[in-house]
Parts: structure tokens; sequence; C-alpha cells
């Protein structure tokens, strides 16, 4: 998992703890809003989903700078992996300290898996903006 802090403004200096306790990502499942109205779209469904993630201290800080065509990237590498007696995945993130669990049938059932996030600020000046959000692209498994 790739994740990108970029901005529209020509410079930007954002500070990022190296443990990343200001970047709070989740997973969840995406299914229809309401069944009987499936132009209302999707809605994401989290409590299909169990998390884990020890709190984090957030010391040492990062400051880096961005800008329109060069973004913060960070990547994450996790592991997929299959319980057959529980019919559920887990995916795990060890170098970020997270891991979810969901039921094969609620993800069978679900149109898609996302995750989603916010990077929240460090000691951020009057008037900053208080999150700044992570855009998603659904995920697939291979079932």
């Amino acid at each position: 998992m790739t994740v990108v802090l970029a901005t529209t403004l020509e410079k930007k200096e954002v500070k990022i703890f190296q443990d990343f306790e200001n970047l709070d990502i989740n997973l969840s499942l995406l299914r229809p809003c309401d069944l009987d109205k499936p132009e209302f779209g999707d809605c994401s469904f989290p409590s299909l989903m169990t998390e884990s993630r020890p709190k984090k201290v957030g010391t040492n800080v990062l400051t880096v700078t961005i800008d329109n065509d060069n973004p913060y990237e960070h990547t994450f590498f996790g592991m997929v992996s299959y319980d057959t007696v529980a019919a559920s995945f887990t995916i795990t993130f060890k170098d970020y300290g997270y891991s979810c669990s969901f039921r094969k049938q609620d993800y069978e059932e679900s149109n898609s898996l996302r995750f989603y996030g916010i990077w929240y600020p460090i000691k951020a000046e009057i008037g900053a903006s208080l999150e700044e959000t992570i855009e998603y692209k659904p995920i697939e498994l291979e079932l």
C-alpha cells in the first residue's frame, strides 16, 4: 500500500511522525447504501472488520517539503492470509502496526474493499486544515 501526501499548492512543508502516529488508515467493505435503491451508491461498512493497532508514541518528527510535482510517498508492505477454518481474511502491515480481519462471505457480498485515512497535522498553524484525507483505490482479492 503506497500512501501519497500531495498538495495543489506551489510548495508546502508538512510534519510527519516517523512512526506514522499522525496517520490514521482504516479498511472498509463497500456495499449498496440501500438495496432497493442502488442509485444511492455505496456506503462504507467498517463494522464488518476487526481492526487492531498498537498505540504509538509519535516522538521523532520528520519535516518534508512537497509541491504539486513532488509529493511525499511511503509504501507499507502488507501480507494477506486466509484462515480456512474461520473462513476469514487477515491483512497485516507490520511496519505500520495495523491488522484487520473480515469474513470471506462479507467480502463476497460487498462491491469493493478500500483503505482510507487521514493525515493529522502536528502543531498546525492557526487557520490550517485540521486533516488531510487520503484518496483510495478499490482493492480486489483473488478468491
